[in-house]
């Protein structure tokens, strides 16, 4: 469940998580010629948001997984679709629902009066900033990528 921006949840483990409404983005996109990123993840786990039947969390599937695609809309839409909606290349957007997240239609553009989500922060995750300096300093060991 979600919980208030800037409150800690309620936890029985005392190693519970600190960021529940934190996310990066995350997985290849095929569509993009495999770089970067064609899901959400929840900050420092192996979670990614997934609209597989209903809607939750499973493991990242990093080379990109059809149900984990999902990427916050923007104001530069090709589609007629309101910005601030997690959308899916079906054409369905996350909707939060009394008791937490479902899918449904998109708002069009005129159509929401304000941002359902919005990314309030940009961090690059510590193990993207690893990875991409080796691949700076070793560039013969990702040559595959």
């Amino acid at each position: 469940s979600l919980i208030k921006c800037g409150e800690l949840p309620r936890t029985q483990w005392p190693s519970g998580p600190k960021d529940a409404q934190r996310w990066h983005r995350a997985n290849q996109d095929a569509r993009n010629g495999g770089r970067c990123c064609s899901g959400l993840r929840v900050w420092n786990t192996d979670q990614c948001l997934s609209a597989a039947g209903g809607i939750g969390t499973n493991i990242c599937e990093v080379s990109g997984r059809n149900d984990q695609f999902l990427r916050l809309t923007g104001e530069a839409e090709e589609m007629d679709v309101a910005p601030g909606q997690l959308i899916h290349p079906r054409g369905f957007c996350l909707k939060k629902v009394k008791k937490g997240l479902d899918h449904g239609p998109c708002y069009a553009k005129g159509k929401l009066k304000k941002p359902v989500w919005e990314m309030i922060d940009f961090e690059v995750p510590r193990e993207t900033e690893l990875f991409e300096e080796e691949r700076r300093r070793q560039p013969s060991l990702f040559s595959d990528l």
